[in-house]
Formats: structure tokens, sequence, C-alpha cells
């Protein structure tokens, strides 16, 4: 009935050590050099990109599954390679490329976009971060008898 084989382009083997040398090192050691170049401009560019990591790290269980059924979907209608984890690495080192930095127009984009979100957004979380920390008061002062 299957009688197709997906093929791999690399094995995971290869793949995770590549991904972490370029997705995940080299970020650091760029920051690493700013800090010691007391360059703010380009610490700021990389604090966001590795900030941005760990945010997408804490999400991407829950939003992983878009990606995965694209490829997914790639591989059974004809593609017959699995090209997920590939992608995962061009994407990083798009990123991250010294030429390039697309890091640093995403982060311009966020900037220019900065006040935008936070009328949008922002001010509505504010309000309701503060109307928490009321109710959160008004439990803690119940419980210790308003001291």
């Amino acid at each position: 009935m299957f009688d197709e084989v997906i093929f791999t382009m690399f094995p995971d083997l290869i793949l995770y050590p590549l991904w972490l040398a370029i997705a995940v090192l080299y970020p650091i050691f760029e920051a690493l050099k700013a800090v010691n170049n007391k360059d703010s401009d380009k610490l700021r560019m990389w604090m966001f990109y590795l900030g941005g990591g760990c945010l997408l790290s804490l999400v991407w269980p829950v939003i992983e599954i878009v990606p995965y059924t694209v490829f997914a979907v790639l591989s059974s209608i004809g593609w017959y390679l699995d090209w997920y984890g590939e992608v995962q690495i061009a994407v990083a080192f798009l990123l991250v490329h010294p030429q390039q930095l697309y890091i640093k127009k995403v982060l311009e984009h966020v900037d220019n976009d900065q006040k935008m979100f936070m009328d949008k957004v922002g001010t509505p979380v504010m309000k309701a971060i503060d109307g928490a920390k009321l109710v959160v008061a008004a439990k803690f002062a119940g419980l210790t008898g308003g001291k």
C-alpha cells in the first residue's frame, strides 16, 4: 500500500549540533563580543534574538503543529524528503548571517511598530495587571486581617 519511502536529508545526529552552533552558540558569542566592545546597538540586537529564542522555545510545543503539518503534507503529496530540520537551520542561518542580519531588520520592524502595539495591547494588559494587583492585595489583606 505505502511502498514509497520518505528520505531525510541529513540525520538528526548531524542537524542538532549544526543548529546548536548556528542558532545558539554563534549569537551568544556575538553578544559577548558586543559586551566586550561596549557596542550597545549590537548587544540590543543579539539580546532581542536570544530573548525571542527563549520565548519561542516556551511556546514552540504549542505552535509546532503548524510547520510540522505543512511539511507532513508536502512530504505526502510528492516531495519525498523530510526537510523540517534543514528548514529550521536555514531560518536560523538567515536570521544571524553576518552580512544580512535579518534579525536586525526584524528588530527595526518591531521598533517601528512598538507604539501601535503598546496602544492596542500594552494598555489593556497593564489595566488587567493593575486590576489583578488590587484583587490580590484585597485577598492578601483579608488573609492577614488587614495588617
